[in-house]
């Protein structure tokens, strides 16, 4: 009796190292979705961004005599900027698409803050300046 008992223990403990296994990929596999779709939102942002901002806003931290200044002087929160982006004279869009505009430029004034150099004129996100 005591020999099943341990079996039974023995295949308990393989149960839940599978278990928590399992729960482990499944968790992992969230994250990374989540990530990828974060990054898509900014690739989106950074397109959208050059297109209808891009023409009088700059992103490189510094003052570079843009028509509309640079917005990476800013520091704005995420509802700060879409606030602020809900008055800019651009084409009629989406919530959605405003939103990654906004989690873009956002994102770029954080890296800028991290960053030592300040004024540094590149992103993980690609060129700061947008071009048309």
């Amino acid at each position: 009796m005591g020999r099943c008992r341990g079996g039974q223990l023995a295949i308990a403990g393989l149960a839940v190292v599978a278990l928590l296994s399992l729960i482990s990929a499944c968790s992992s596999s969230v994250r990374t979705h989540a990530t990828t779709l974060a990054v898509a939102q900014l690739v989106e942002g950074r397109r959208l961004f050059a297109g209808a901002c891009g023409a009088c806003h700059t992103l490189t931290g510094h003052d570079t005599h843009a028509n509309g200044g640079d917005l990476g002087l800013l520091q704005m929160t995420q509802a700060q900027m879409l606030s602020f982006a809900r008055i800019m004279p651009i084409p009629k869009m989406s919530s959605d698409k405003l939103r990654n505009i906004v989690r873009y430029v956002v994102s770029v004034e954080a890296d800028d803050a991290k960053r030592p150099s300040a004024g540094a004129t590149t992103s993980p996100y690609g060129a700061r300046k947008a071009t048309r």
